[in-house]
């Protein structure tokens, strides 16, 4: 179905995904904080 190293590829488009959440999270509360 898969190559063998598409797991460890959707591993790190998760955590650099999840890692661009945080900051976008961060930014916008940060963004609310200044407002």
């Amino acid at each position: 179905m898969f190559p063998p190293n598409s797991n460890d590829l959707f591993i790190a488009w998760l955590i650099k995904n999840y890692n661009f959440t945080k900051l976008m999270k961060y930014l916008v509360s940060n963004y609310h904080i200044y407002k």
